[in-house]
This record gives structure tokens, sequence and C-alpha cells, in this order.
């Protein structure tokens, strides 16, 4: 996270580096819905009353725990790059971000959805991989 336990982020600590961990993320926002949908689906096969507690519990812990990665490009990134600027000025800010480098492991709960929950779904594999991969040269384009 890029906040420490106040809430409030430190940006010389954005000079040494920067953690955007959000392990539950897809490349494609619909990764993490389709995950919750199969599984409340499946649920619905059984007892309403369960399907309906269980829903309730889901949506109330799960909320928010899994950031896309639209999300944490929009709100981490750009909180990081303001911060930055502040600090250095814009063109400094710039200059070290075109200067560091990027490690992003990304995609593996996108196939392992697809290939467990919708194998059959609508794409097939070779549309699939091709619709992450514009995703994500869009994503890192940002």
């Amino acid at each position: 996270s890029i906040f420490n336990a106040t809430g409030s982020s430190s940006s010389s600590m954005f000079l040494k580096g920067v953690n955007f961990a959000s392990g539950g993320a897809g490349v494609l926002a619909l990764t993490n819905m389709v995950s919750f949908t199969y599984f409340i689906s499946c649920l619905q096969k059984y007892n309403e009353l369960v399907c309906m507690v269980v829903r309730a519990l889901l949506l109330f812990y799960l909320k928010g725990l899994c950031i896309s990665f639209d999300e944490q490009i929009e709100r981490d990134y750009n909180s990081v790059y303001a911060a930055l600027s502040q600090q250095l000025d814009k063109a400094q800010a710039s200059i070290h971000l075109a200067e560091s480098m990027f490690a992003i492991a990304i995609g593996g709960n996108d196939i392992i959805d697809r290939v467990l929950l919708d194998p059959a779904g609508p794409l097939n594999s070779t549309q699939f991989i091709d619709l992450m991969a514009q995703s994500l040269k869009r994503q890192l384009q940002v």
C-alpha cells in the first residue's frame, strides 16, 4: 500500500520505491466479478436462504479488498505522481519516473478464472489473450 498507518502518504519514500500490492487484481476489470458471480450462481443451486446470507457476508467482507489494475493506476499511481511532483517539481518527477524500473506481475487470475469458470466463454483462447494484451497495453501507456 502507498499509505502509512495514519492514512497519509510520504513522498520521500516514493523516491526509493512503491508497492501497489493487490494480489487479486486482474488485467480485465471483470476478472474478480466473474469469480464472485460464479460462486453465487453455484450457491443458488442449493438453499436460497443460505445463498442470501453468504452473498451478504461476501459483499460485506470482500467489498474493496481487491483493487482492479485500472483503479490502482487511477488512484495510486496518480497519488504517487502528484506527491513526487510536489516534492521534486513536475519535470523532475517525470524524469525520475522515466528512469525508474517497474515490475508488474498480473494476469494469472484472469487466466485461472477463464480456465476454471468459463472455459467455453464467448471468446476463444486466442481472442481472450489478445483482449488481455490490449487491455494491459492501454493500462501501461497511462
